[in-house]
């Protein structure tokens, strides 16, 4: 970001503050249509960062379903359904989803985190071999963004790079990017729009000024020539928490323009708190028998029973190779902490690569399809085959015949 874009943002968020606090309490669309673009932007700006910083501690408990509908014949076909609870206190994050079955039974559970640097995801299948399988990351995981009641509370846009919708508003701002705003008056209400281009992609939010400026209404499309992509986003029903106001039924609308089918979500929110989120409930606890993979320490092991470990060796699909930077011996080693200290300390070779085996994992969310999050895990492969043995050990008796050989040979030249 360059001083000047910088000092240009800082003077919108001044001017949007005041400008906010003055016409927070009775918005008139009309007033607002007379401001210039940048007092426009400015006062966007300022109603977004309002509701970003209540938003710094919260709780929900949400019912996700997800159904097919073919407009042709009006019928609708369920597809899944997931339980999910988010919980955040600033930067730091926690989403557990369950995949329901029929009688609402837990068919998959999914646990990631982020603590502003690094995540902990943890999945767990009764069906596969492996039950608990989990990765450690320096990245946010991306179902944080994908989930789309996020997008439009404003937590994470959609595509965004993990992004809030006040953070994705100012990059919009820094980068030039076309923005259109208007107000206007709907169902005796007094509303808020702004569109954002970003080349093809189009992203455009409605905001209810009576309610906390809460989006009401947030879309996203894609068009090139008759092609398009759509994801229309709409609040059904809103609840006051604490005296601020969230959404708490939210229809989700995708379509596109390769399919006559359209993709329904319904997102019910069961439980909304505030203020009530403590570091303890963002932790996530990996149990005997899990197989994780470190990407940030370049590990993989299996946590046994008596709280000790057993590394596993890293396999990378890419190439189908494995590689396992510890001896043996090292597994019988009490604390993982000790061997993550060693392999920082440089213990790796440089050319060992982080496990990246996807296994199915839970679904992520898009405009056209869901596809499956792949969950790297660990594979073992503590033996090696008997040909490798036998190439190896028949490798180092003909170095060992030629360097005999070779010294007899140098031997018979010095004493002809």
């Amino acid at each position: 970001m360059t001083i000047q874009m910088m000092m240009v943002t800082n003077l919108l968020g001044l001017v949007g503050g005041i400008v906010f606090s003055v016409r927070a309490s009775a918005f008139d669309a009309h007033s607002f249509n007379q401001l210039n673009e940048p007092d426009k932007q400015a006062f966007i700006l300022a109603a977004l960062d309002t509701r970003e910083s209540q938003l710094q501690n919260f709780a929900y408990v949400m019912n996700d379903q997800l159904y097919r509908f073919t407009p042709g014949d009006g019928e609708s076909t369920f597809l899944r359904e997931h339980s999910v609870v988010l919980k955040r206190k600033a930067n730091k994050l926690l989403l557990r989803a369950e995949k329901l079955g029929p009688n609402k039974q837990p068919l998959i559970a999914f646990s990631t985190n982020w603590d502003g640097n690094t995540s902990r995801s943890l999945r767990f299948s009764p069906r596969m071999s492996v039950r608990n399988s989990a990765a450690i990351r320096d990245s946010e995981d991306q179902n944080f963004t994908d989930r789309a009641y996020n997008h439009i509370l404003g937590l994470r846009v959609l595509d965004s790079g993990c992004l809030s919708l006040a953070e994705w508003f100012k990059d919009a701002l820094e980068k030039g990017k076309p923005i259109e705003t208007t107000g206007f008056e709907e169902d005796g209400k007094s509303l808020l729009s702004f569109k954002v281009s970003d080349g093809g992609w189009s992203y455009e939010w409605v905001l209810d000024s009576s309610r906390d400026y809460m989006p009401v209404r947030a879309e996203v499309w894609y068009r090139k020539d008759d092609n398009y992509n759509s994801d229309v986003m709409s609040v059904t029903e809103a609840m006051e928490v604490d005296g601020f106001w969230v959404p708490r039924k939210v229809l989700r609308t995708t379509g596109t323009s390769i399919s006559d089918g359209q993709g329904k979500n319904t997102y019910e929110i069961s439980s909304f708190t505030r203020n009530t989120v403590t570091d303890d409930d963002l932790k996530i606890e990996f149990p005997p028998g899990t197989e994780v993979v470190d990407s940030v320490k370049m590990i993989a092991y299996r946590i046994l029973a008596d709280g000790r470990f057993e590394t596993l060796r890293l396999y990378n699909p890419a190439t189908g190779e494995v590689s396992n930077p510890y001896p043996p011996e090292r597994a019988s080693k009490d604390a993982i902490e000790d061997a993550h200290g060693e392999i920082m300390a440089g213990e790796v070779p440089p050319e060992t690569e982080a496990v990246e085996k996807p296994k199915e994992a839970t679904e992520r969310e898009g405009p056209q399809m869901l596809p499956k999050l792949p969950l790297p895990v660990a594979e073992a492969r503590t033996t090696c085959p008997t040909w490798l043995w036998l190439c190896v050990l028949f490798t180092g008796i003909l170095l060992v015949s030629g360097g005999i050989a070779l010294f007899l040979l140098r031997s018979a030249r010095k004493n002809p």
